[in-house]
């Protein structure tokens, strides 16, 4: 009886129950990195010894070299772990999910699992750094606004790199919309001004930490329903120069349902 393993799976291969489990599935893979490595080639692990894994789930990993580039297939092994070999001032994305049943989609798409950059000698590194409309990421459906309502945005300077970082944002307001001055503020240092029509900030951000800006946006009576309200933030300061991110809103329209009284 000891030998014997039982599992109750669904169509997608989700465990629902088992008994003695280590001796017939893999547990998720998980890839885990810190922000930066100081050599060219480094280990990428996605499970952990003695989980049981190796020689009998195989991992399917997949990379990409910077924030806009394209996923890459890299490895599918029954391994728990490789060694990567990358380039000085580049960062690395990376994903895993098991190709045991039937594999899950991938769902991490932006940032993948981990990221790390490889950095021969020091400095700043900012492709962390992301924009946020209402707390939502690059094209959220879910970031609506009513007609007259503001929405807020969070600009997030983060710097994962060994090296102090000088940066500046420049960030467009959209044609369609107002600024409502006086929700400009900055966690560190100046809260961001206003030049011409766009948003602008510059500073400091340390070493493993981040900088939150936030301001709000009042849109105009042009803007239409189905019509996203979309602009772009630029980032200089970071090792490759300058980066670049987005975020949208989508106008919405307020539906009252008829109540009925019995």
């Amino acid at each position: 009886m000891n030998q014997l393993t039982i599992v109750y799976a669904d169509n997608a291969g989700n465990l629902l129950a088992g008994h003695d489990l280590t001796r017939c599935l893999a547990p998720h893979p998980r890839i885990e990195l810190q922000s930066w490595v100081e050599t060219t080639s480094f280990t990428v692990a996605w499970a952990r010894p003695g989980d049981g894994w190796a020689g009998v789930a195989t991992t399917q990993v997949q990379f990409r070299d910077g924030y806009e580039g394209t996923w890459t297939d890299w490895l599918a092994t029954q391994s728990i772990s490789a060694t990567f070999s990358g380039a000085h001032g580049h960062t690395y994305f990376f994903r895993a999910r098991s190709l045991w049943g039937n594999p899950a989609d991938w769902t991490d798409e932006e940032w993948g699992q981990a990221f790390t950059t490889v950095l021969t000698e020091s400095a700043p590194v900012l492709v962390a750094s992301r924009k946020l409309v209402n707390g939502r990421g690059v094209d959220s459906r879910t970031s609506w606004f009513l007609a007259g309502q503001a929405f807020s945005y969070t600009l997030l300077i983060s710097n994962t790199g060994n090296f102090c970082a000088t940066a500046v944002v420049t960030d467009p307001m959209p044609a369609e919309t107002i600024l409502l001055t006086g929700t400009l503020a900055s966690d560190s240092g100046l809260p961001p001004g206003l030049a011409g029509d766009a948003i602008v900030w510059s500073g400091t951000v340390s070493a493993g930490q981040s900088v939150r800006l936030t301001y709000a946006l009042s849109p105009t009576a042009e803007i239409q329903l189905g019509e996203r309200v979309t602009n772009a933030m630029q980032i200089a300061g970071s090792i490759l120069g300058p980066l670049e991110r987005q975020a949208a809103a989508w106008p919405a329209f307020a539906c009252w349902l008829p109540v009925i009284l019995k």
